[in-house]
Order: C-alpha cells, then structure tokens, then sequence
C-alpha cells in the first residue's frame, strides 16, 4: 500500500470549510496554510463562494487537476456520500476526521461498514473516521485540529486516541523530543498501525516507532510487519483499554488461564517490541530513542557528585536486567590518581561535592575506556561550586570519544540545569529528571539491543492433511489419537464400556492402574470426582468400580464409559496449553500441571515465533527442580505450536497432565481437551 501521496500530498481538499474560523474544518484549512504547505490548497462547501482569500469549490468532482488528499470534516450521516464521489474523481486518499460512526452505536457501525465498502471498491485509503488527523514536520503537512511540527524530527508516534497525540505533541515541545510524524488512527476502518508501521519503518529518517493502541484487530499482521522492521528500529507499545480479544472457552483450562493483556505482552515480547505502562514511560521512550546510541551489553558505570542520587540509581539498576560494572584493575588506580582522596572510587564514582567539571571529565573518561563497562550514567546535584553547563559540555566531549558507549544523564534540579539538559539533548545524549527514570530508559535500550541479537525468523512448518473432523470438544482417547501424530507419547490406555472389559485391560496392562470416567459433560473428572489412581489389585478395582458406579450409573453412550490407564510413576505434573487468539493466532502456555492449575495460575505466555532458549528459560523459572528432561518439554511445546497452526479448527487445547522424566526420560500425555470448532 503506496503512502508517498498521503504523507507528502501535492493537492490537499478540506472538505467541510464554514464562514467561521472556529469550526474544525476551517481551522485545519488554516493549520495547513500557516503550517507551510507548499502545495495547492482547496476549500470545499456548497454554499461559500470564498474562504479566507481563496476561491471555494462545491464539490471535490468540479475540482480540477489532481487532488492527492482530502480531508472531511463534515456531519457523519454525509461522510460515506462524500467518499464515493472522492472515489469517483479519483482521490486516493481521505482523512475523515468527523465523529458519529461506530464509537456512537449500531446506527453509525452501518455507517462505517458502508464506508468500508465504498474504500474497498475504489481501492483507496482511508485514514479514521473519529481522528485527530496527521501531521508530519518534513513535509510541512499539518492534516490535523493539532499543533504544527517542526522538521528533523526522527521519531514517529501512531496514536489509536487523538487526545493522546495532543498531550505528547505538547509534551515534546517542553522536553526539546522533535517528532517526524503524529497519526491519529480513530476508529481504523481504512488505515491501521500495520499500514503506519510498514511505513515508518522503511522511512531511512525515521529512528524508532512510538504506538499507543487501544486494539489490536490484525495481530498476526502487526507482529509480522513489526518483525520485518525491528533490526532496523524499535517500537515502543503502550496499550490501554483491556478488553478481551475473542471469548474464553469455559470448558477448558487454557481458556481461562491466558487473558488478553498476558497474550498481548507475549506477543510484542515476541516480535522483539517493547513494552511500556504509562504515559511517562512513553515520553521516555521518546527522549531515549531521539538520540540513544546502542548498548552492547548490561554492564553500567555511575559517575556522580553526590552519594544519594547515586544510591538511587543503584538500588534501581538491582531491578533490572542491568548489573553495576566491576572495574578493572587498571581503572581503579586510574582513578585514584585522578581523583581527590575523599572521593569513592568503587561504582558509583563519586566525585565529591566540589567536582568540577576537569574532576568529572577525568572520571568519566576512566570509566569509559574500561572494557568492563557498557554504557555510562552521569549524575549531577546542583551545588555550590557546580557549573553544570561546563560539566555538560565535559560529558559531551568524552561521549565523542567513546561513540561506541551510550551516555545517558540525569542533573537533578530545576532552573540551575535547564541549559545544561539542553546542551546535553542537543548533543545527542538524553537526559532524565531523575536518576531512577535514566536506569529505565538504560534498561529499555539494552532490551531493544539484547532483543535484536536473539531475534528468529518466522516459523515454517510443512501442512499436513488436517486431521480434526468433528467440532465440540475432543477428549480421550479421540484427543490423544490427534496428538500422536505430532511426536506426542501417550499413556497405554483403553475406552470400555463393561466391568470386563475394565478386568481384560487390567490384565493385559498389569497394576497399579487409573481409571477416568469420561463423560462430555464431566470436563474436569478430578474436580468431579471421576479420577481414580493408584488401583493395585484386581480386588481394589472391583471396590474402585462398584464407588464409580454410585456416582455415575453403569450406563454410559457413544464415545463414553471407563478410561483405563497404565499407572506413571516418578515423574512431574506440567501443563501445556495452546490457544487460537483471534488476534495474534496460536498462544502457547506452559506451567507446572495438576488439578489446582487454574488455582494458581503460575502459567507463562508464549507467542510463536519464539526459541528453544526461551522455552528453556522459562522451564527453569517455573521449576527448580534439577534434571527434568527439558528438550522433552521443548518438544511438546512445539508439538502443541505444530498442532494448533495446521489445524485452524482446533480452537483451544490442554495437555494437563504432562507427565514429565528425569533427562533423556521423555514426556508422556496422560490427559488431553481440544476443542474444536466449525470453520
């Protein structure tokens, strides 16, 4: 999808032009004006002959020449009518930024499904309805109720809320963040954050990708394009409004165990993105990604002027997945030599509170030159003898010298250090209020980084002849004979329906045995009574047998009756379960197995594509158990990925138990659900 035209227009229509200067449509004419547009600039309305100078038309199809984009500000039941005849004169692009379509109920959800076809027909798009609009700096495009941008900025920001590009538009003019392009996606019926972020992400002046999303209806698509650009550049995510993507099962574990925010994070974690939780961490992710050099490892050096701030940040980073660099020899005494002897030497480097900016510089490129550090944080309390701007002019020096090794400051104060942030901003090193904020943006930038070295290809499995053929829920044994063509080892069992056929398999499996009751309306048989283990003795299956009956009576129908196990012995309980998200498709999960599974819910969210490695990472953070066979977990689990992706039926699906060996000693099923539905 070609967005050259939407984003750099040659010919804009402002559809929607009044007699007052207020009304929305007249001030995005002006916004465009006064913003700079180069290009023609066309005010549409039936009944005005002039607006602001300029000569009005009545309608885009008495137009002449080539309009590239029009913007529609008119009442909602006129939109649609004004699209088509877009269409028709051949306009490719719109932006309706009117409100009243599905946000208000079923009258405008019509009204936005007529708008989805006329686009569709005509092959255009479409940007809204209900938005702020865009604006992009570069091309002095300001298609919006907003404020203008100012160009070279490198960061681009899709916003699902209007509201929320207005606040961060305001914000980045206080904090020196330039923005290249705010959008404004409204209620998505053309054009979607998978658009924008195919976009940006092969735009070369573009640096990195701020979203804040409400939904996320075309998830598969998401993770793909953001997969495709993450090498290149990070996204950063804020997502708000929880609401549930597709309807839990309640007949099954999975189900009700991976809520929508678990598979949301699992699948940005998965395609590399990053994930903030606040409207701070966002604005931080923009100071960070204007200007961040990349980090090679997680190894951080303090320098500082003061011992609290230091402490601060310090107790911050045994938060994260950093780690406070341990100097080498050589640094050490580099740094007694350098430094006054009150000053600590260990890290934090503290300066003391009469460094100056010599006294820093001298530290800083100390730290800097040690192999054993990764990137630096430099902290700065305004005191008496301090000359902050000379010390941010000394910080920008030695981070020149060392471009391989991102600085990242934080001078702590009000007026006394405003021109010093911003002498530091300008020089390319971002800077943070406080010391805890600059171990977060540190922090985030060694996710990214770490995040683009471990990153994988999309899996590709072959397809294979679909094997689901009936819908409902499948239990065993049906569901154990769908898993064994996917590597999966199933406990020797039978289905029987008469007390002797329960003996025959007794003797033919030898004791101790399980029985199950299998019933279409008995889900969960332990919680229902209907599970029987440990049976030693022809003796004590027939007390077994005669406890079940009283529950269940000897009658049983098609595909129901006694489930008759071989005993496991000596192995642990997991719980693997996939399901199809109606977003992001196949979510695996994985935890220790049991009946209190849902009780606990000490489950973990995986988002193909994802490693082994991963996997592994999260056996030994769910278990401490040592030798259980791992690579045999790894293996269901991706027997379980395997499953759900070549089988679109199969809705949802719980192994539970997973009986799990020693290493080398395999997984066994004793227990599967899938459940299956029509396509």
């Amino acid at each position: 999808m070609n967005l050259e035209r939407f984003f750099s227009p040659r010919a804009i229509a402002v559809i929607g032009v009044s007699r007052s200067t207020q009304k929305l449509g007249s001030r995005i004419f002006l916004n465009l004006r006064d913003g700079g547009f180069h290009g023609r600039l066309i005010p549409v309305n039936p009944s005005l002959k002039r607006f602001s100078g300029v000569r009005v038309f009545p309608a885009v199809g008495r137009i002449p020449g080539r309009v590239d984009l029009a913007i529609i500000v008119t009442p909602a039941p006129t939109v649609p009518a004004i699209v088509r005849e877009c269409g028709s004169a051949g306009i490719k692009h719109c932006v309706v930024i009117s409100a009243g379509f599905r946000e208000i109920g079923k009258e405008g959800a019509a009204r936005e499904q007529e708008l989805q076809s006329i686009i569709s027909r005509y092959r255009m798009n479409l940007l809204g309805p209900n938005c702020l609009g865009f604006t992009h700096g570069d091309f002095a495009v300001n298609a919006s109720f907003g404020q203008p941008l100012e160009k070279g900025g490198n960061i681009a920001l899709i916003s699902q809320s209007g509201a929320m590009a207005v606040a961060l538009t305001d914000w980045a003019r206080q904090s020196d963040v330039t923005f290249r392009a705010i959008v404004s996606l409204g209620n998505k019926t053309g054009l979607s954050e998978v658009e924008m972020l195919k976009y940006f992400g092969d735009d070369p002046k573009t640096s990195a990708i701020l979203l804040y999303l409400e939904s996320a209806e075309q998830g598969e698509a998401f993770l793909a394009a953001a997969r495709r650009i993450i090498r290149r550049k990070p996204v950063i995510v804020l997502k708000a409004g929880e609401s549930e993507i597709g309807k839990r099962a309640a007949r099954s574990h999975t189900g009700a165990l991976a809520s929508s925010r678990e598979v949301f994070s699992a699948a940005l974690a998965s395609a590399g993105m990053l994930q903030v939780k606040s409207i701070h961490e966002l604005s931080s992710a923009a100071t960070l990604f204007s200007n961040a050099h990349p980090m090679d490892g997680n190894r951080v050096a303090i320098v500082t002027n003061a011992g609290g701030p230091a402490i601060m940040a310090t107790d911050a980073i045994s938060e994260t997945a950093l780690t406070l660099a341990a100097f080498s020899k050589e640094t050490i005494v580099l740094l007694k030599k350098r430094l006054p002897e009150a000053a600590s030497i260990a890290n934090p480097v503290d300066c003391v509170g009469d460094a100056d900016e010599r006294r820093y510089e001298r530290a800083l490129d100390a730290v800097a030159a040690d192999p054993n550090v990764d990137a630096v944080l430099v902290l700065l309390t305004p005191q008496v003898v301090t000359r902050s701007s000379a010390t941010a002019k000394a910080v920008i020096r030695c981070s020149k010298r060392y471009p391989k090794k991102p600085f990242i400051a934080s001078f702590l104060g009000g007026n006394s250090v405003r021109q010093s942030r911003r002498m530091l901003f300008a020089a390319g090193i971002p800077h943070y209020a406080y010391p805890e904020d600059a171990v977060r943006a540190f922090e985030m930038l060694w996710s990214y980084h770490r995040g683009i070295r471990t990153a994988h290809p999309a899996i590709k499995t072959a397809v294979i002849r679909n094997r689901i053929r009936t819908a409902g829920l499948l239990m065993p044994p049906a569901a154990h004979a769908v898993l064994r063509p996917y590597g999966f080892r199933v406990v020797q069992e039978r289905l029987v329906q008469t007390e002797s056929e329960v003996f025959r398999a007794g003797r033919e499996y030898g004791y101790p045995l399980v029985l199950k009751i299998i019933r279409k309306n008995l889900v969960h048989k332990a919680k229902g009574g209907g599970v029987f283990v440990g049976i030693a003795s022809p003796k004590e299956l027939r007390k077994t047998l005669g406890t079940m009956f009283r529950r269940f009576g000897r009658r049983f129908h098609a595909r129901e009756g006694v489930l008759v196990q071989q005993m496991i012995h000596n192995r642990a309980e997991w719980f693997v379960g996939g399901k199809r998200d109606a977003s992001f498709g196949p979510v695996i999960l994985l935890g220790l197995g049991g009946t209190d599974v849902e009780q606990n819910k000490n489950v973990r969210t995986l988002v193909p594509p994802f490693s082994d490695a991963e996997v592994r990472t999260l056996v030994r953070a769910l278990s401490p158990e040592e030798g259980i066979d791992v690579a045999a977990i790894i293996g269901s689990v991706r027997g379980v990925e395997r499953l759900l992706r070549e089988n679109p039926m199969v809705r949802e699906l719980d192994l539970n138990p997973l009986f799990v060996g020693k290493t080398g000693k395999g997984a066994i099923v004793v227990d599967a659900r899938l459940l299956v539905a029509p396509q």
